[in-house]
């Protein structure tokens, strides 16, 4: 009896084996008989899988939608952002928003600088949801034209080279440079109450300006009342249009009487020798007095 009950399992394993046999077989089998309805299936999976990519899409949509910042908040983003530049307070410049508009699913914020009873107006432009800002938009069609003007303009300056460099000869020869670097120039001499004026322009956020500062505050005392120093770090006070006369906009900038300046500082003549080329500068304009100083140059 155990045996005939083995040879009966044995038996039924052989027949489900051939059962597996033949699932397999028609597993693999109909993928080459019916490739075009896997291709037709594939193809209605991908759009089902890019519907509810869309649909997910519109969802983050709508949630940022609920993020979008109102142009009165967009209009502060950006006067905030603009106010955190040190020099607008240094330079006496008062920023204000005109007005906030849409321009291409992005706000364009006109902002206006006003300074030295001028104003002028350029255009911000904030990422609705407020993260992303271009401080200055670029007009496409605006930017090809200036660089097509400036690739004439080189190729002029190529045809043109000899002129230029005659050109260059005589800036260089007519901008004479004295000791420190400092460059002369054609005003006369500016002064108050009979005093050559030594104007200082800087900032204590600027590292050269730090340097230079105490060195020529140093100098200027040397000089007692001979000369009239105004020295203005991070103030530029009434003086706003000396620092734009003879500054790029930078600092530090010296200005010995209008007659000498230079932009930036002595660092690479070291400390000592920066007070002797001051010392010799404003020598010339005090008429070499206080003797004590100046003689000894």
């Amino acid at each position: 009896m155990a045996i005939k009950k083995n040879k009966k399992k044995e038996d039924t394993k052989k027949i489900k084996k051939k059962e597996i046999k033949k699932q397999i077989s028609f597993s693999k089998c109909p993928i080459k008989k019916i490739e075009g309805f896997y291709l037709s299936a594939g193809l209605v999976i991908g759009i089902l899988i890019m519907f509810a990519y869309s649909q997910m899409n519109v969802n983050n949509i709508e949630n940022t939608n609920s993020n979008i910042i109102t142009p009165q908040n967009a209009g502060d983003i950006v006067l905030d952002i603009i106010k955190m530049d040190p020099n607008l307070e240094m330079l006496n410049v008062s920023v204000s928003v005109v007005n906030v508009t849409e321009e291409n699913g992005i706000y364009s914020v006109a902002v206006e600088f006003s300074y030295d009873e001028k104003q002028e107006i350029f255009n911000s432009y904030i990422t609705k949801d407020g993260k992303i800002l271009f401080p200055r938009g670029l007009n496409i069609e605006e930017y090809k034209e200036k660089l097509n003007q400036q690739i004439l303009a080189q190729k002029n300056q190529k045809t043109g080279l000899d002129d230029k460099n005659t050109e260059n000869n005589t800036i260089n020869q007519e901008k004479n440079v004295v000791e420190g670097n400092f460059i002369e120039t054609q005003d006369g001499v500016c002064k108050e109450d009979d005093k050559p004026i030594v104007y200082f322009f800087g900032s204590n956020k600027c590292g050269f300006c730090r340097w230079e500062h105490p060195i020529i505050d140093a100098v200027a005392k040397e000089f007692k009342d001979k000369i009239l120093f105004k020295n203005y770090m991070d103030n530029y006070g009434e003086d706003r249009e000396v620092f734009s006369k003879y500054s790029q906009g930078g600092v530090p900038v010296i200005v010995l009487g209008c007659k000498y300046y230079r932009l930036g500082a002595g660092t690479n003549f070291g400390e000592e020798k920066e007070k002797e080329n001051l010392r010799k500068v404003i020598c010339r304009l005090t008429n070499n007095q206080p003797e004590d100083i100046c003689a000894n140059l």
